[in-house]
């Protein structure tokens, strides 16, 4: 039900069409900013498909932390990723360090997404998004951006489940439409069979082409290569974090 990926990697053929099979499935899918060093590339990256719930990294105070976060029209939510306490996985299961990074951020996003839809197993992926940009910690039913640095805000758990997600368009507002987006609206909906697209798209894929709006039981969620577990709850973020450290999101560089 949601798919968070803590990686990069170039939208190589075949995987735009399997991003849209995941949502036309009903799968909501968490994928971490590509962070400053990927900046260059953001529209060549995972973060730069369509539908994509795009997390950046945010500090203690839910803010952008200089040096680690970016700003990009398609950046979806901050989320906690600076100082974030896991264990020393490198070198033992000992001890604890400090984290940095996007990779930190996605699943926590993932975690909190499926809290709220275990609290409204009747609501669909698409109204659970919508429930994510309407209400957080800047916004109170409203589907405002502040910034390609916070994107729609910090996400805030006590807000989203506050709102029932059922009364909001069964509509993911994060789709864009555009000759160069991939996979296209019509192969997420179903509408059209996926085309062969090129290896990697043009650089200018989707960017700035952010819409303004409107677009049962516990969710599983799946962290690519780490956990695939059909009952997740926040707490599983925890062992998501400490387990899932992609090493390309390091300290200072992600």
């Amino acid at each position: 039900d949601i798919i968070s990926i803590s990686r990069g990697t170039n939208l190589v053929q075949g995987l735009p069409e399997a991003l849209a099979l995941a949502q036309r499935s009903g799968a909501i899918v968490v994928v971490a900013s590509p962070g400053s060093v990927g900046i260059e590339t953001f529209n060549l990256d995972l973060a730069g498909a369509n539908g994509m719930v795009v997390v950046e990294a945010a500090g203690p105070d839910g803010l952008p932390v200089p040096g680690l976060s970016i700003s990009h029209p398609l950046v979806t939510v901050a989320a906690p990723g600076a100082q974030m306490r896991i264990h020393n996985g490198y070198d033992n299961w000992d001890t604890y360090r400090l984290q940095n990074g996007t990779s930190l951020a996605a699943p926590w996003v993932a975690g909190a997404l499926a809290l709220v839809w275990s609290e409204h197993p009747e609501a669909t992926g698409n109204q659970i998004i919508q429930t994510l940009l309407r209400h957080t910690f800047q916004n109170n039913g409203d589907m405002d951006r502040h910034g390609d640095s916070l994107g729609y805000g910090t996400v805030s758990i006590l807000n989203m489940l506050s709102a029932d997600p059922t009364t909001y368009p069964d509509t993911n507002p994060l789709l864009r439409d555009g000759p160069r987006v991939y996979p296209s609206i019509a192969e997420i909906t179903g509408e059209a069979p996926p085309e062969d697209g090129p290896t990697t798209p043009a650089p200018d894929a989707g960017a700035g082409e952010v819409p303004s709006g409107e677009g049962g039981g516990l969710p599983g969620v799946v962290v690519l290569g780490a956990v695939a577990a059909g009952g997740v709850v926040l707490l599983a973020v925890v062992v998501v974090v400490v387990v899932v450290v992609a090493r390309r999101h390091r300290e200072g560089q992600s």
